[in-house]
């Protein structure tokens, strides 16, 4: 697996620490959060192994998550996807570059290309209508907000991204 800029590394590491930023519970660290997203990621068929340890006199076998080090890039995009599953079910957001030759980067929901976003978007915004226009203003006030909430997030954050790139907060660049 390749690592360095715009690689998938990268950008498992960047997307962790996205859904970090957006952690009610502080109390989980980087390498935490790693390894309960790889164990979710097994599910997909993310590698495990099998250590034995020795407890109370008596030899266990702990099946646990591979170290994604050394793992393909087919295994990586395993973990990829549970990361992207796991924010999209939990409405959290991580940063996507707008293309792959590209340095603007945008906040994504669900793991949604830009494209995608801004197609989003634009059926909340149609929902939002025929709901007005059926008269379900609750249900149009909630479809607005959502849109304006995800056009917010989506919406360049180059400058957000830089800042947090010189404190060292990210490393998907």
């Amino acid at each position: 697996m390749k690592t360095g800029d715009h690689s998938i590394n990268s950008r498992i590491h960047g997307q962790i620490r996205a859904l970090m930023e957006q952690a009610k519970d502080k109390s989980f660290d980087f390498e935490d959060t790693k390894r309960l997203l790889k164990t979710l990621a097994v599910i997909d068929g993310y590698p495990t192994i099998t250590r034995h340890v020795k407890y109370r006199g008596v030899i266990r076998n702990i099946t646990e998550p591979a170290s994604l080090s050394g793992q393909s890039d087919a295994v990586a995009l395993i973990l990829c996807t549970a990361i992207m599953v796991f924010a999209d079910e939990r409405n959290l957001w991580l940063y996507e570059f707008k293309s792959a030759d590209s340095e603007e980067i945008y906040r994504s929901m669900g793991g949604r290309t830009f494209a995608e976003m801004v197609a989003y978007i634009a059926d909340l915004r149609v929902q939002e209508s025929k709901a007005e226009a059926e008269g379900r203003p609750d249900e149009a006030r909630a479809l607005e907000e959502r849109a304006r909430e995800l056009e917010k997030k989506c919406k360049g954050h180059k400058e957000k991204a830089e800042e947090e790139k010189e404190e060292g907060l990210l490393e998907i660049f």
